[in-house]
């Protein structure tokens, strides 16, 4: 399972409003890097792009968090 909270460079005490800030960030980030001239480059960000999405998912909401959270304490047991 993927750790978005490493993705986004916190912990998992951070709150709501840091997630989304570190989300938007990032998005920003690999948004711009997408249109960079070398294609290795370009599919990088791709990819980033495609984590930080789901991270949106699973951030969403408390509930979708909380979920998140569970899963992811069960799968380092």
């Amino acid at each position: 399972m993927e750790n978005y909270y490493k993705l986004l460079d916190l912990d998992q005490a951070a709150t709501r409003e840091q997630i989304e800030e570190a989300l938007k960030e990032l998005n920003k980030e690999y948004r711009r890097r997408s249109n960079h001239k070398d294609a290795k480059v370009r599919n990088e960000a791709g990819d980033k792009l495609k984590l930080v999405q789901q991270a949106m998912v699973r951030f969403r909401s408390d509930e979708d968090r909380s979920a998140y959270d569970a899963e992811l304490t069960s799968d380092v047991k």
